[in-house]
């Protein structure tokens, strides 16, 4: 009996101490996309499981949901060839019961939008009526295609965004004195989403900013996703049995709590989200992204990845090189870049642009356009008004890393 006393001495002394020394569990990748090695450019991978799908069992996954949402760079011109092929696959399969929601458009210009989808605009036309270049601001080639197609098979085009003027009144006045302006356009803002929030605060850190006005950016943002999320729910609302892609900026579809958790709690109808995601960026991209340190969201980021290439327009972005003021109906030349296309060509402060190659120009957008569309080392004959004479000047196009043009 002494020696068994004596064992469960010993083993009820061991294995309280052996349990104290117990090894910590191998840390486990945020999600099976983690798995995944050696991706290539095209390569779709399926987050929940880290496997890369082909386009067609992508597509068999996301055809009965009512909202697509693709998010994009505004500047990758391989994210909007992604959106595009979506819609068209899309569109293949259920023709008569698509649409496009887009961020790149305010509310407002829901009529412009109509005519647009319905074929009655010329695309000069249509750049000029919904402002593009001072509303939007990204060159209109990115998206040319994606309109071009929306065009030719008349789908209906929704502008999600919010007008410009809620956004002015917002940073004047506040979020309530705003509300009581604009009670019928403005929903009820929700901002309780621990991960929204910790989102937008690392953004907020990233664009340089402190505390003071954080309160203000994450509710500017949060109306953004919320109007954008009203509007898209409104319209399905109305269209029983219609999908609709909503092409948006991928903060505001990212981990799904910008505009589809929103949309979904207005509305719960079933939804995916695609996020064209670039394998590398270029030297030249890294010095003009924000260098934000985001959180840990332990969330999916999106149901799909799609692998892109970063390519943008840069190497054919041509400008004159001058400050302009269009408000009196004209071109008139405030002032000139140094060492410019301007400069060199003899353009100076003063000057009315009246034509571009026979083209008449009334104001930024008409010489925006017709920049947009020459290539470097093109020729180009531009008419100024100086004073009393009328000249003619040949320049010789090339690119130019400006905005101003």
């Amino acid at each position: 009996m002494r020696r068994y006393f004596k064992l469960i001495i010993v083993l009820v002394l061991f294995f309280p101490v052996s349990g104290c020394l117990k090894k910590p569990a191998p840390a486990l990748p945020p999600s099976y996309t983690e798995l995944t090695t050696n991706l290539k450019t095209g390569d779709i991978v399926h987050i929940q499981t880290g496997y890369v799908v082909s386009e067609k069992n992508m597509i068999d996954i996301i055809r009965g949901s009512r909202i697509i949402y693709i998010g994009e760079t505004h500047d990758n011109i391989e994210a909007h060839r992604v959106q595009l092929d979506v819609i068209k696959k899309l569109y293949e399969l259920d023709p008569d019961n698509l649409s496009i929601g887009m961020e790149m458009f305010p509310k407002s210009y829901q009529k412009v939008l109509d005519k647009w989808s319905r074929g009655e605009l010329t695309e000069k036309e249509f750049i000029k009526q919904v402002k593009w270049y001072s509303t939007w601001g990204t060159d209109f080639k990115y998206y040319a295609d994606i309109f071009s197609f929306i065009k030719e098979k008349k789908l209906p085009l929704i502008g999600l965004n919010v007008p410009q003027e809620i956004i002015k009144d917002m940073r004047i006045n506040g979020i309530e004195r705003t509300k009581e302006i604009y009670k019928e356009d403005i929903p009820e803002i929700d901002t309780s989403d621990p991960y929204y929030l910790s989102f937008m605060k690392s953004y907020f850190s990233g664009h340089g900013s402190t505390g003071r006005g954080l309160e203000t950016f994450i509710q500017i943002q949060a109306m953004w996703d919320e109007i954008m999320a009203k509007t898209v729910v409104d319209y399905l609302a109305r269209k029983d049995g219609m999908k609709m892609v909503v092409l948006a900026g991928g903060n505001h579809v990212n981990y799904g709590f910008g505009i589809p958790r929103r949309a979904f709690r207005q509305m719960p109808l079933p939804y995916r989200i695609i996020i064209p995601k670039e394998i590398s960026i270029p030297e030249d991209k890294k010095e003009k992204l924000m260098n934000v340190d985001l959180p840990d969201m332990k969330i999916p980021v999106a149901d799909f990845l799609w692998m892109v290439n970063y390519t943008d327009f840069d190497n054919e972005k041509i400008r004159l090189g001058v400050m302009i003021d269009d408000t009196q109906g004209k071109i008139v030349v405030k002032s000139i870049i140094p060492a410019s296309l301007a400069e060199k060509s003899g353009i100076t402060a003063g000057d009315v642009i009246s034509k571009f190659n026979n083209e008449i120009l009334t104001e930024n957008s008409d010489l925006i356009y017709l920049l947009d569309k020459e290539k470097p080392g093109n020729h180009a004959v531009l008419e100024i008004i100086r004073g009393e004479a009328h000249l003619k000047i040949d320049v010789t196009l090339t690119i130019s890393s400006s905005k101003i043009h």
